[in-house]
Order: C-alpha cells, then sequence, then structure tokens
C-alpha cells in the first residue's frame, strides 16, 4: 500500500513541475532583467497548466510564495526569454516571453513556434524540445 501511495505522490509531484526549457526560459527573463526576486521566484515556480494552441504553448504558473515588498509591478511586460533553437522545430526556431501579472508575480510563460508549434502535449514533444540545452541565448 505504501508502495502505491509513493507512486500516486510522485506522479503529482510530477504533474506540477516545470521542465528543463521553462526553468531555463524564467531564469534568462530574470537574468535579462537583472531582478534577483525574478530569479527567485523561478526556483519555486510551480506547473498550474499547459495549453498546446498548435502555434506554441501557454504554461500557466503556480506561485505559492509571494512576497509583496519583494515584487515589482513597475517591471516592463513581457520579459523576453529564450530563442529555441531546434530541428524538431518546422523552421528551426521558437520564441519564448515571460509574463507578469499586476502585482509583479511571473504569471505565464508562452512559447511561439516559427512556422507553428505540431505539438499537442507535453507528452508529445520531441525531448530535444523539452531539453535547456536545446536553447541559444
Amino acid at each position: 500500500m505504501d508502495e502505491l501511495n509513493s507512486e500516486t505522490d510522485m506522479r503529482a509531484l510530477a504533474d506540477t513541475m516545470l521542465s528543463e526549457l521553462e526553468i531555463a526560459i524564467l531564469q534568462r527573463a530574470a537574468t535579462r532583467v537583472g531582478s534577483a526576486e525574478l530569479l527567485r521566484q523561478s526556483r519555486v515556480a510551480k506547473l498550474k497548466h499547459r495549453e498546446f494552441t498548435g502555434v506554441g504553448v501557454f504554461i500557466d504558473i503556480d506561485l505559492k510564495e509571494r512576497r509583496i515588498e519583494d515584487a515589482r509591478p513597475d517591471m516592463r511586460n513581457p520579459i523576453d526569454g529564450l530563442i529555441i533553437v531546434s530541428e524538431a522545430l518546422p523552421l528551426g526556431s521558437a520564441d519564448s516571453l515571460v509574463w507578469l501579472d499586476n502585482e509583479g508575480y511571473i504569471s505565464l510563460i508562452e512559447i511561439v513556434g516559427n512556422g507553428g508549434y505540431p505539438y499537442s502535449d507535453y507528452e508529445a514533444q520531441s525531448p530535444e524540445i523539452t531539453k535547456a540545452d536545446t536553447t541559444h541565448i
């Protein structure tokens, strides 16, 4: 019985984890604007939901640790993330943006494939796409 609970718990944890690529996008955006607070947020961010659109993917972010004194509502929105370069994409690349909510917290990652994004769900993506080492900074 404990093994089943452990396996269920592991699956529930995996369902809230961001991919290496998504974490790299958040960290690049934080570095781009020089924000230690956004870098902190990128370390504690969890997955809320992924929506695949055919031309890209929206990744809704869940931030449980919200510290009002550290938020930056005046920061420009969106923040450029990484340019993703991969032969697994129709035209070889995709752009990414990080969106903040009105209080200055990370709320969404947007990835738009140049020429489309031919994946309908996370598991269908090429392993190349989900690895941070396929990105070009």
